[in-house]
């Protein structure tokens, strides 16, 4: 399933070269209300507050929108956020986020958002991917219009051309839709596919996942909002008209060609420093922060593997609390 559209924006090539696998951490912002099932998504590494998790829940739109990630990054860390707004953001911040998704509840986030908060999750490297809407008008839906949003609308194959979806809003102001992406995908945990701009987001979410990667193995740093945006902007395929519309944006997002002069640069190594009881570290130069501060035991330091891991750029593959066993892969 969704081989058509992986081939279309070349995931596929670039999983067979290998590129931009480097681990990303995602956030899920959806309805408060929204429950969540991890019975459905076992060997995925998603992090579900308690106040989220249903184990009846089968149709829960936070489960379409990350099980729509995890068709092209099934390695990546899912963070389903629970909270106020406030509490969100900081979260996001503390917990260094790549990427946050809004596919739900994007008006209520434009008309309460603490721009302090959301300025300080952009400076530090982070980015927010946001649906552009679903009824069809001249206008997109509350954060979709927010300037340090990736705004995102909905497109599809119709036989062998791309088209955009009829209910997919578009760009009454000239200056906020960015880009489209795939709808009609068939998400990991289902057999059948989902629709909307809704879902179109995390499709572009996963593949500027991809960019990102990719942007860190070679330049040591996450890119900046306007470093993403001129990513975006290179590497969109006009679906409507020449350069930008209203109704597609820049037209849909898709990775370039691989090749041989495109791989990254080898790391010789990290210089990490830690300090007891503290879960700010430094790597290379950069503020990080540890999902847990080291403590001394027995006279010596001790680190998370769960952080070692992720320093890495590797991931906890899986671990198992009755047997206290855990399985790593750990990058280089």
């Amino acid at each position: 399933m969704n081989e058509r559209e992986k081939a279309y924006c070349r995931i596929d090539q670039w999983d067979a070269a290998g590129k931009g696998h480097r681990v990303q951490k995602i956030a899920i912002w959806e309805l408060q209300s929204g429950k969540f099932n991890p019975n459905l998504f076992i060997g995925y590494n998603i992090i579900v507050p308690p106040e989220k998790i249903d184990y009846s829940a089968t149709n829960e739109h936070s489960m379409d929108t990350t099980g729509t990630y995890l068709i092209n990054r099934p390695n990546d860390i899912y963070h389903i956020l629970s909270g106020s707004t406030a509490d969100r953001l900081q979260y996001c911040i503390d917990h260094n986020i790549d990427i946050i998704n809004v596919s739900l509840d994007s008006g209520g986030w434009y008309n309460d958002i603490d721009t302090p908060l959301k300025e300080a999750f952009i400076a530090q490297g982070g980015i927010i991917v946001c649906s552009a809407g679903n009824d069809g008008s001249d206008g997109l839906s509350g954060l979709s219009r927010d300037p340090l949003t990736i705004s995102v609308g909905a497109v599809k194959f119709v036989e062998d051309r791309i088209v955009r979806e009829s209910f997919s809003s578009y760009d009454d102001r000239g200056t906020d839709l960015n880009c489209m992406g795939f709808d009609g995908v068939v998400p990991v945990h289902k057999s059948t596919p989902v629709s909307g701009t809704s879902f179109a987001a995390p499709w572009v979410g996963s593949i500027l996942a991809y960019f990102r990667s990719d942007f860190i193995d070679r330049n040591g740093r996450k890119p900046t909002y306007q470093e993403t945006i001129n990513l975006i902007e290179s590497n969109c395929i006009d679906i409507e008209t020449v350069g930008y519309d209203v109704y597609s944006g820049h037209g849909i997002l898709r990775l370039p060609v691989p090749t041989i002069e495109d791989e990254p640069p080898e790391i010789d190594k990290l210089r990490v420093t830690v300090t007891a009881n503290s879960t700010i570290a430094n790597v290379n130069g950069t503020p990080y922060n540890l999902v847990q501060a080291p403590v001394i035991v027995n006279g010596r330091l001790m680190l998370s593997f769960k952080d070692i891991a992720e320093i890495t750029g590797g991931t906890v593959v899986s671990y198992d609390n009755e047997t206290k066993t855990a399985v790593f892969d750990i990058g280089c």
